[in-house]
C-alpha cells in the first residue's frame, strides 16, 4: 500500500486522539493570550494613558533674572545752562598781546591809564567805537574797565 494511503488510515483511526491533544493546545495558548492581554490592559497600557509631568524651566519660576538688553541706552547728560551775561556787555574777547594791555581813559593813543589787563586774559566789551578801531572793555576780575585798540584783542 502506498504510504500516503498509510498516513490517511493513520489519521482517521486516531482522529479522536488528534482532536482531544489539539483542544489541550488550543485551550493553553487561548489562556496564554488572555493572561498576555490581561497584562496589557492592567500594567503596561496605563503608563501610555498618562501624560508625563510638564517640565519646569528656571525662567517660569521667576528666579532666573531678566535678559540684559543687547543695547543699553545712552546716558543722557543735563545740558549745562550758559552763564549769564551782564545786559551792558556786549561780546567777550580775550588780550593777544603778549605784553598785556593798558586801559586808556579816552579812545585816543596818548590818554592817561586806567588799569590793565594781562596777555590772554579774558575782558568784556562794553562798547565800541563809531570808527570800531577802539573798544571799552571790562577785566572781570578786577572790575578795571577802559579803552583798547581792538587788535590787540580776540573776539570769543
Amino acid at each position: 500500500m502506498p504510504t500516503y494511503l498509510l498516513i490517511a488510515n493513520l489519521l482517521i483511526a486516531n482522529l479522536a486522539e488528534i482532536v482531544r491533544a489539539s483542544s489541550g493546545l488550543l485551550l493553553s495558548l487561548g489562556m496564554l493570550v488572555a493572561l498576555g492581554v490581561l497584562g496589557w490592559v492592567n500594567w503596561i497600557a496605563p503608563f501610555y494613558r498618562t501624560l508625563p509631568p510638564k517640565p519646569t524651566f528656571a525662567n517660569e519660576n521667576g528666579t532666573a533674572p531678566p535678559p540684559k538688553p543687547i543695547i543699553e541706552p545712552p546716558k543722557l547728560e543735563k545740558p549745562k545752562p550758559k552763564p549769564v551775561e551782564k545786559p551792558d556787555v556786549l561780546y567777550k574777547a580775550t588780550v593777544n598781546s603778549s605784553i598785556g594791555l593798558v586801559l586808556r581813559q579816552k579812545p585816543e593813543p596818548g590818554s592817561g591809564a586806567a588799569g590793565g589787563a594781562a596777555f590772554k586774559a579774558e575782558v568784556e566789551i562794553i562798547k565800541e567805537s563809531d570808527d570800531r578801531e577802539w573798544a571799552m572793555v571790562r577785566d572781570p576780575a578786577t572790575q578795571e574797565q577802559g579803552w583798547v585798540r581792538v587788535g590787540n584783542l580776540t573776539r570769543s
